[in-house]
């Protein structure tokens, strides 16, 4: 099944620059981290293809039963770019085999010093890796971090995913809010989003690094229930050859999904790296934002905000009255 939100149901009559813009710096900076990654990837089947020392070679048969420089590659590509290292290694050697004559403690500690030495060696000449670069740990606090993680995905799917649900809300909030004010909402969403993920991993070790807009999507969701709750999200939909177009209501579609958050969160089947700490912040935040920044703001949209007749979409009107009521004058409408 897919399904998405494609846009909100209105006439803004003004382009949303910054919203194009974030879009395409996500796009950019994703082109720059998967480069990155294959140039990470070539380097070390440059390093395997080279002559290893015995002891690492026997470490690797112990582990995939093969020393040949493809096995070498493939667990060098996993530690690289693992988002725990520790964890990821630890979780390699259980799987494999121990050195004959120690016990199972020792052969594991002994094989883990082994590859870490080796892979030290490599990661000595490597190409720093863009991504680990970019990433928020929760532990750090670094607000420079947690909006460079903004900006920075997973995968393609996770970026063009995150930027379709971006579009179809952002792209209101910036006409409403204004160019001045959006991206400041945007900067401030990105660190609470990450200050909630931190504060609920403290004392959690193994809590991962984070990447994504999420967070700020979120945000923005909440901050577009605020101004506009019973304008239509356009949706589309597509089973099997099944496929439409639809309305939902603002304040339904962003509540199901941060319903579906909040569930997910607290319940035991929550087995993905899905940052719904950060989802979950950065909606209390957005809709806080309205509530503390803009009740005058929502009352001018509420006045200024008419459904085309010959459209039936609602128009978010011009921020000016006069140039609202005078383009108004020309159209059958009514108020929202």
């Amino acid at each position: 099944m897919i399904f998405f939100p494609y846009k909100a149901d209105l006439d803004l009559h003004r382009i949303p620059f910054f919203t194009v813009l974030v879009s395409i710096l996500c796009i950019a900076v994703f082109h720059l981290q998967a480069t990155n990654e294959k140039k990470v990837k070539d380097s070390i089947v440059q390093f395997c293809s080279s002559e290893q020392p015995r002891m690492f070679r026997l470490a690797m048969s112990k582990l995939y039963r093969s020393n040949s420089p493809r096995k070498c590659a493939d667990f060098m590509v996993k530690l690289h770019l693992a988002k725990d290292k520790n964890s990821t290694l630890e979780k390699i050697i259980r799987k494999g085999g121990k050195l004959s004559g120690l016990s199972r403690k020792d052969s594991d500690k002994y094989i883990s010093d082994i590859v870490l030495e080796n892979y030290g060696n490599y990661k000595d000449s490597a190409p720093d890796h863009l991504t680990n670069m970019l990433w928020y740990k929760p532990h750090s606090w670094d607000p420079v971090k947690m909006i460079t993680a903004a900006f920075a995905h997973g995968s393609w799917g996770h970026v063009i995913g995150n930027l379709v649900f971006f579009f179809a809300f952002a792209a209101t909030i910036e006409v409403i809010v204004g160019y001045v004010l959006f991206p400041l909402l945007l900067l401030s969403i990105a660190v609470f989003s990450h200050i909630v993920y931190s504060v609920t991993t403290i004392g959690i070790e193994s809590a991962l690094p984070t990447v994504g807009l999420s967070g700020v999507v979120s945000g923005i969701m909440a901050l577009f229930v605020f101004f506009l709750p019973r304008a239509d999200i356009r949706c589309f939909v597509w089973v099997l050859v099944f496929f439409r177009r639809f309305g939902i209501p603002a304040w339904l579609f962003v509540g199901f999904f941060v319903g579906w958050d909040i569930y997910y969160l607290f319940s035991n089947e929550n087995n993905s790296n899905i940052n719904f700490a950060a989802h979950i912040g950065g909606a209390v935040f957005g809709y806080m934002l309205g509530i503390v920044l803009f009740q005058k703001r929502r009352d001018e949209i509420k006045q200024l905000s008419c459904v085309d007749y010959s459209t039936g979409k609602m128009v978010v009107g011009y921020s000016n009255p006069q140039q609202n009521q005078e383009h108004w004058s020309k159209k059958k409408v009514r108020k929202w």
